[in-house]
Parts: structure tokens; C-alpha cells; sequence
């Protein structure tokens, strides 16, 4: 994005942009409101207020959104969601659970706190950056995002510095979107996370893709099978998944941010804190219960 560009925009507008990067360079888990500042809460009927046309998350758990009512009916709304003006209608720009779950109450008003002087350009970035920060996108939705800010004309470069993320991590996850959408779907519903492994399947004969993914979504298939199987694909040997797949225990979860190593009866696991993820922990407790099953007596 050009200088010139930049320069055009409202101040405020910028302000509430640098606010947000800030936050999501520091990993914060703050909402969007509470980031940039106490502007006068309001009371606003839902019927005029719509979707953000730019929310990257698509997916919303039912479930979830159920609780989330539950709550609010019972102790209100604690964070107001945050809409821009457009005429006489307003349009959403954090807070879409929250809105949501008032639907499902049937609620008549919310509150919202009302931010002026945003751009259709800007009001993508606020809900792309709010969502990051709060971690509620999938990182297909996540890649989605990116690769629609560069349909727009802007590089990885300047994506990266609109959001404070990294080059590396937005052009990985805009690779992704190689994957076919019955694929894209599968890994979106399943939750995987794991973005080397995924790079590395794509890599491998795409009529293995969704045998692969379903291996990794059971923590059946680790980094080093995919590497051989992508070696065989060069090779043009047949390819057997399920011979790779299966010698578990003894092959190893693929699991981000861990690297674990076995042999000659010893267990190596080396852990990158930036990277893992709490939940993973009990993959790992799992499978080194695994081991120690398989090594005894029958």
C-alpha cells in the first residue's frame, strides 16, 4: 500500500489500525473495544445492525454460541460489540458471537459502541486484526483473510505490516489455500493446526491429500512419513500409505512446536513454548503411555 494511499485516511481511523497492530504484535488477548478506548456506549436495535460483509471467520460453534446466550441472559452483556455507520444502518465490526447470541436470546437491543470514520479497506483490516488477536479464526479463515487483502493489490510485505504478523506465517497459510475446498473443509472442521505438516502434504500426489489429512487429524502421521512419502512420489514408487502410517507407537505424533525423537529405548521430546499449544499436552501423555503399554509382557 502506497504512502499516498495511507495518507488519505482519517487520523482517527490510523489510530485505532496502530492501537490494534500494537495489541497483536504483543499477542494480547484484549476485545477490540477494550483496545481502543472508552468511547459512550449505546443502546442499538439489532434490526439496524449487520454483519461485517469482511468477517474471515466462517465457522461459529453452535454449541458455543448456546453458552455464550446462557451467559449473557443471565448476567448480561459484559463487553459491548463495536459497529460503524453506514446512513441509517450500522455494520458490525467486533463482536459477531455477541450479536449472535442476543439473536438467540431475542434480544431487541445491544450494547455497541459506535466507531466513526471507517473505510470499507480499514473495516476488513479491524475485523481480520481483532480476530487474530482474540485467536478465534481457524487459520484457513485465517488464510483466507490474507489472501483476500492480496487479491486487493497489497504484497506479503505490507500485509504483514498492517497486522503485525509475520511474512513467513502469512505466506505459508496463503499456500494452504492450495488444498481443495473439500479438503479446506475437512482441516476447517477438524480443527488442524499443525501448518508444517500440512505444507508438506501438499507436496505429496493429490489423491493422497485426504487420506493424509485424515492420519494427521488422528495424530497418525508424523513429519517424517510425509517426508517419505513425498520421497517415494519422486521416485514413482507405488505408494502404500497404510504400510508408512501404521508402525505405532514407535513413529511419532505430528504435533507443532514439538520435536520428539526415538531411539535405542530413549524418548527425546524438545518443546518450543512459542509454538505448543496446552491442549497437545495430553496427545503427548497419551502416546508415551502407548509406548510403555506396548513394551510390556503380554
Amino acid at each position: 500500500m502506497s504512502n499516498e494511499i495511507l495518507d488519505k485516511k482519517e487520523p482517527k481511523t490510523n489510530k485505532y489500525l496502530e492501537k490494534l497492530k500494537q495489541k497483536s504484535a504483543s499477542q494480547s488477548n484484549k476485545n477490540l473495544t477494550q483496545v481502543l478506548g472508552n468511547d459512550d456506549v449505546l443502546e442499538l436495535d439489532i434490526s439496524t445492525i449487520e454483519p461485517n460483509p469482511f468477517q474471515p471467520r466462517k465457522y461459529f460453534d453452535e454449541e458455543s454460541l448456546q453458552e455464550l446466550a446462557a451467559s449473557i441472559e443471565k448476567h448480561g452483556l459484559l463487553q459491548p460489540i463495536s459497529v460503524t455507520q453506514r446512513d441509517n444502518r450500522y455494520i458490525l465490526i467486533a463482536g459477531e458471537r455477541r450479536f449472535r447470541a442476543h439473536k438467540i436470546n431475542n434480544k431487541l437491543k445491544i450494547k455497541s459502541i459506535i466507531i466513526q470514520d471507517v473505510s470499507d479497506e480499514d473495516l476488513e483490516k479491524l475485523a481480520l486484526i481483532e480476530n487474530v488477536i482474540r485467536k478465534d479464526i481457524t487459520i484457513m479463515e485465517e488464510a483466507f483473510a490474507y489472501k483476500r487483502m492480496q487479491d486487493k493489490g497489497m504484497s506479503i510485505r505490507e500485509i504483514a505490516i498492517e497486522t503485525s504478523i509475520g511474512k513467513t506465517r502469512i505466506g505459508d497459510l496463503i499456500q494452504l489455500l492450495k488444498f481443495d475446498e473439500t479438503n479446506i473443509d475437512f482441516i476447517v472442521n477438524n480443527s488442524i493446526s499443525q501448518t508444517r505438516s500440512l505444507l508438506k502434504i501438499l507436496k505429496c500426489p493429490t489423491d493422497l491429500h485426504e487420506k493424509l489429512l485424515k492420519k494427521l487429524a488422528n495424530n497418525n502421521l508424523t513429519i517424517e512419513q510425509i517426508d517419505k512419502i513425498i520421497e517415494l512420489s519422486k521416485s514413482g514408487k507405488k505408494i502404500n500409505i497404510d504400510k508408512i502410517v501404521f508402525d505405532y507407537p514407535y513413529n511419532l505424533p505430528a504435533i507443532e512446536g514439538v520435536n520428539m525423537k526415538q531411539k535405542n529405548n530413549k524418548l527425546n521430546i524438545i518443546i518450543d513454548l512459542n509454538k505448543f499449544m496446552e491442549q497437545d499436552s495430553d496427545t503427548i501423555k497419551k502416546y508415551i503411555q502407548n509406548i510403555f503399554n506396548k513394551s510390556k509382557p503380554s
